[in-house]
């Protein structure tokens, strides 16, 4: 999963920046295969509500 990251944009800064991107990473792909939403699931999350089935 870093090594995307790395080919697209160089890589991160800090091991913060890779532990986010990872987290972000991980709950979408989790999403995907549940077959929810993503951006509405991510606007669930950003708001602190959790997605429903």
């Amino acid at each position: 999963m870093i090594t995307i990251q790395q080919k697209i944009s160089g890589n991160f800064r800090k091991q913060h920046g890779e532990d986010v991107f990872c987290r972000i990473r991980g709950y979408i792909s989790t999403l995907i295969k549940n077959n929810m939403p993503v951006i509405g699931s991510l606007d669930k999350a950003i708001e602190d509500v959790p997605p429903l089935p």
